[in-house]
């Protein structure tokens, strides 16, 4: 067995730091290595020969449908449930692996470029954990560098995967680690076809999941939610409220329901309002950070700057829809907007709309001379009226969801 760079995979001392509650143990503890099926020779079963496992990081196959007399000699057998990994190279490093699932009649034969590993206790490992393990590159490198046999069929051995050590988190955390790596690829193979830049895929899956949440596709709902006469009375109320703020206009919204939830939707400008922020002259208090005035010299705005408290919502209305929120007191340029949210909205739901449609925004600027954001246009996007509780969950889960693509656009260097 290899003792060199990749000696990681069966050396305990390089998981001495591993979290609280986890184990480490030899993959052939914990499961069967290339099992067989004992079933009737007329039962219909699967045959999944190399060619129909996809590589990468899929978790996907096709079969054939066989009698299992014919297949069950000279084959490799696995079942429901059971975790194949390509032995031979270079379908190893191409990580033609899978986690084998609704095979007909729950058995199957096929490639014998396989191993197959069988789970001891199904409610102590779960296949799809060994399934990722077995496509790091941690688990690849080891293998190739214990690859024998001629040049062009070199295999790694059974033996070498069996002693292998498998970092074993609780079953909860196993769930939560399979569940986080599956929703990340998700999203990002969804447009992997078409895009050959991950980082112009990540902007991209990032775009469908606000389309998803803002058409309320992203959260299931609940029939039992209060009506939308109801929430509309909310923002009503809360309107009357800060009607003296700015120039609001009180006139009814213009409620339209529609197909994609059930509750309707509302013009952006009925619970979203661009209002002037104090006019200053030049005086002691500091300009924010520059790097939201784009670079421009203090100069430029001494004698026109407006007054915004720390925390306020901005919208920059020269650059179309960009918002932000001020990080101290002091004053900036009178193209920025303070953005006032109607109480009865998440504050950050609304941020997610305005993202949403940003594009829409930048491209129909109005002016000549200094074009700016359009504001019949902002105030015309349309809002999904929907419950407060479930905005706050949207919001969440888009958070959830950024947070992983984050991640992975972050460790591409």
């Amino acid at each position: 067995m290899s003792r060199g760079r990749f000696a990681i995979c069966s050396d305990k001392s390089h998981y001495e730091e591993l979290p609280k509650g986890w184990a480490v143990a030899p993959i052939n503890d914990l499961f069967i290595i290339n099992p067989r099926n004992n079933v009737d020779d007329g039962l219909d079963v699967a045959f999944v020969p190399m060619t129909l496992i996809e590589d990468g990081f899929s978790n996907r196959f096709t079969y054939q449908e066989r009698k299992w007399g014919e297949i069950k000699s000279g084959f490799t057998h696995f079942a429901d449930g059971d975790v194949g990994i390509a032995k031979i190279t270079p379908c190893l490093e191409n990580r033609k692996s899978a986690v084998f699932s609704n095979l007909k009649n729950g058995i199957g034969a096929g490639t014998t470029e396989l191993h197959i590993f069988r789970t001891i206790n199904r409610t102590a490992i779960l296949p799809e954990y060994l399934l990722w393990f077995f496509k790091s590159e941690t688990l690849i490198e080891s293998c190739i560098e214990a690859f024998s046999g001629a040049v062009g069929q070199q295999r790694v051995s059974k033996d070498h995967i069996a002693n292998t050590l498998l970092p074993v988190p609780p079953f909860k955390e196993q769930l939560r680690i399979v569940e986080t790596i599956e929703t990340a690829f998700f999203f990002i193979n969804e447009i992997e076809a078409s895009k050959s830049d991950l980082l112009s895929a990540i902007t991209t899956a990032k775009q469908k999941i606000l389309s998803l949440a803002i058409s309320g596709k992203l959260v299931p709902q609940d029939p039992n939610d209060e009506p939308a006469s109801v929430l509309l009375d909310r923002i009503r109320t809360e309107r009357e409220k800060i009607s003296k703020v700015g120039k609001v206009k009180k006139s009814a919204p213009a409620f339209k329901t529609a197909d994609t939830f059930h509750y309707g939707q509302l013009p952006l400008g009925y619970v979203c309002h661009l209002i002037n922020t104090a006019e200053i002259n030049a005086g002691t208090l500091p300009y924010l950070d520059v790097k939201f005035l784009r670079g421009k010299p203090e100069a430029e705005y001494k004698l026109s700057g407006r007054f915004v408290e720390s925390g306020t919502p901005l919208v920059d209305g020269e650059n179309s829809g960009e918002v932000f929120t001020a990080t101290e007191t002091g004053y900036m340029g009178s193209t920025f907007r303070e953005l006032l949210v109607n109480p009865a909205y998440d504050y950050n739901f609304v941020l997610l709309a305005i993202k949403l449609y940003q594009k829409d925004l930048r491209e129909n600027k109005t002016g000549s001379a200094i074009p700016h954001l359009n504001k019949k246009l902002f105030a015309e996007l349309p809002l999904p009226l929907i419950p407060l509780a479930i905005q706050k969950q949207i919001v969440k889960l888009v958070d959830n969801y950024f947070t992983i693509l984050d991640s992975v656009a972050n460790n591409l260097n």
